[in-house]
């Protein structure tokens, strides 16, 4: 399992790599991370992703022995994606919430037991619809976060910007496909030909 330091250093160079500005709004969400203690115990910070801060915070809570992380936003960011190190990731998600007498109310909300076909399915119940987070590609059908969309575009040769949010009326019949997905080739090119489809019927009404 990659540090807290590691990711940081990681989603910095990603950053970096698909030219995403820390705190451009076109790039994404951005969010003021304390790092590397939490406030109260140190006064740094990087602006990270909503979703890295999610992460960070669940690796941070590892390295100072005390939550870091707000759980609801943990709880849905787990729900919709399926990252490098999910199940630690989650391991630790758990264990904070029944250090804090959460874990109860946290298995009512259909985390507990996804399989990996249904972490692959497009879905909102336990957390937030896909359009509230998610961002499609107008140019092929990937669905993903907003800086997510932008790497892609820039990898496919089309402009960053080429994207669109999810409508809420058809959130739950797109598939996130993003960067941090462990979607195999022919997976990721079947969702994307999906979404596309969906989306034709839906901008053709």
């Amino acid at each position: 399992m990659y540090t807290q330091k590691q990711f940081i250093e990681g989603c910095l160079a990603y950053y970096k790599e698909w030219d995403l500005t820390p705190g451009n709004p076109d790039d994404g969400t951005w969010e003021t991370a304390h790092y590397p203690l939490p406030r109260g115990m140190g006064d740094g910070a990087v602006k990270i992703l909503h979703e890295h801060h999610q992460i960070q915070g669940l690796l941070q809570s590892k390295d100072v022995g005390r939550m870091c992380f707000f759980p609801a936003n943990v709880k849905d960011f787990l729900n919709n994606n399926f990252c490098d190190g999910w199940f630690d990731l989650y391991e630790m998600y758990e264990q904070w919430l029944s250090i804090n007498g959460q874990i109860s109310a946290a298995r009512k909300v259909g985390i507990h037991a996804m399989t990996e076909q249904e972490r692959f399915e497009p879905r909102s119940k336990g957390g937030r619809a896909l359009s509230a987070i998610s961002y499609i590609s107008t140019a092929n059908g990937f669905v993903s976060s907003a800086s997510g969309v932008c790497a892609h575009n820039i990898r496919l040769g089309a402009p960053r910007n080429q994207r669109a949010k999810v409508p809420g009326c058809i959130a739950d019949q797109l598939i996130r496909v993003g960067s941090m997905s462990s979607m195999n080739q022919q997976q990721e090119e079947e969702a994307k030909r999906i979404n596309t489809q969906n989306l034709s019927i839906y901008n053709a009404r």
